[in-house]
């Protein structure tokens, strides 16, 4: 079986290759972003206007670092530029292709086995 290692992207009108990366990366990552995942718990779900002033809030600059992370040929300021910035739809796009790339949308699912398997090998000592 083979895996894809990069994956076009689209921000901004232009497009970038995404990378799937190291774990180590992704752990630096999560420490750098645990923050913001804490301060978006408290958004309601259901208000469009809460979750999107909670989202461009939030992440402002950890969008940067996160995209970052996955294409380091991305132009610094991108996010902040008001003409040529990318729309809240190719970010939204950008996410899933990464997330899909590196696997992280199966982590949920992995960790839950993984924890299963090993409290059947604690029960069974």
């Amino acid at each position: 079986m083979s895996l894809e290692t990069t994956a076009t992207v689209t921000l901004g009108g232009k497009e970038y290759v995404a990378k799937a990366v190291p774990v180590a990366k992704l752990m630096r990552l999560a420490r750098e972003l645990s923050g913001v995942a804490e301060s978006l718990q408290g958004v309601d779900a259901t208000d469009t206007d809460q979750v999107f002033e909670g989202i461009v809030g939030q992440l402002g600059t950890s969008l940067d670092a996160f995209f970052r992370t996955f294409i380091p040929t991305l132009p610094k300021g991108l996010f902040e530029d008001e003409e040529k910035g990318p729309s809240l739809p190719e970010i939204v796009e950008a996410v899933k292709t990464v997330v899909t790339l590196n696997r992280i949308d199966t982590l949920g699912n992995f960790l839950r086995q993984l924890g299963l398997q090993v409290q059947l090998q604690t029960a069974y000592r």
